[in-house]
């Protein structure tokens, strides 16, 4: 008799089966910081059909040998990867007038995606929707970064009306998808008091504006990771996942947690 496979009981239990790349939902999104070519294999051997698009952040493209990027960039396309630098990396190249430089080097590189944001500089409505268009027409999948925190130099929350303006701004643009980065509502209510829930409800309010399929939430943690499938279900778009955690989201997606099971069998969160 053969053995059972993978796919058959998991059809037996009832799990939703993940969906192929190149996907539209579901997304999982990952950051590295610096990994070498062995890291990254061995990290795509066993989650490369789970990750949908890598950012090399925080500046360690720039550091990484031109030989070893490439190498590296190389690996993940190869999985279906799209791999993308950080934004930080543009804002730079925007502040110092270094923009073509910026673009010659990232294709030159192999990157097909950038990350547009202003956590650092000051960027006017025109100068971020120019800059999306800049770099969508140099052949770059562009995404956004809309943040609810703002550090420029103080700190300010930004009313959720706004956030929604920009996210719509920003795909009229050329984005095609926003990330959101909520500080205050994965870590507190407002700014000065950095523990609290999610705000589900401004979560909900973008969705209905925008689409799930166009935004990418920010869930560093299993916590915040197993909020957001509970509250918009296996198919939610994921970013800034750590790369060792790859294949537990993938589990909580497809209902085979812990937690998700748990919730399943009765019927209320886990963490009720």
């Amino acid at each position: 008799m053969a053995a059972i496979s993978n796919d058959e009981l998991l059809s037996r239990l009832g799990r939703k089966m993940g969906e192929p790349k190149p996907r539209a939902t579901g997304q999982t999104w990952i950051s590295l910081f610096g990994e070498g070519l062995t890291d990254v294999s061995a990290l795509l051997e066993v989650a490369g059909p789970y990750i949908d698009r890598v950012k090399i952040a925080y500046g360690s493209a720039m550091l990484a040998s031109p030989e070893m990027l490439r190498d590296t960039i190389a690996l993940l396309k190869q999985a279906d990867i799209e791999p993308y630098p950080g934004g930080t990396l543009l804002e730079m190249a925007l502040h110092y007038g270094q923009y073509d430089a910026f673009i010659d080097w990232a294709r030159g590189a192999g990157f097909t995606g950038l990350e547009i944001c202003d956590g650092v500089i000051e960027m006017s409505d025109e100068l971020r929707s120019e800059t999306i268009r800049r770099a969508a027409a140099d052949g770059f999948t562009v995404t956004s970064v809309v943040q609810e925190v703002i550090r420029k130099p103080i700190v300010d929350v930004v009313p959720i009306e706004e956030r929604v303006a920009r996210v719509e701004r920003d795909l009229e643009a050329g984005a095609k998808r926003a990330h959101i980065v909520f500080q205050a509502i994965a870590r507190g209510e407002v700014s000065t008091d950095m523990v609290g829930p999610i705000k589900a409800r401004q979560a909900e309010r973008l969705v209905e504006a925008i689409g799930a399929e166009h935004l990418v939430w920010e869930a560093q943690t299993l916590e915040d990771q197993v909020a957001f499938l509970r509250l918009f279900g296996n198919t939610v778009n994921l970013g800034h996942v750590k790369p060792r955690t790859v294949v537990q989201l993938e589990a909580q997606r497809r209902g085979l947690g812990y937690e998700s099971f748990w919730s399943e069998v009765w019927q209320r969160p886990h963490w009720a």
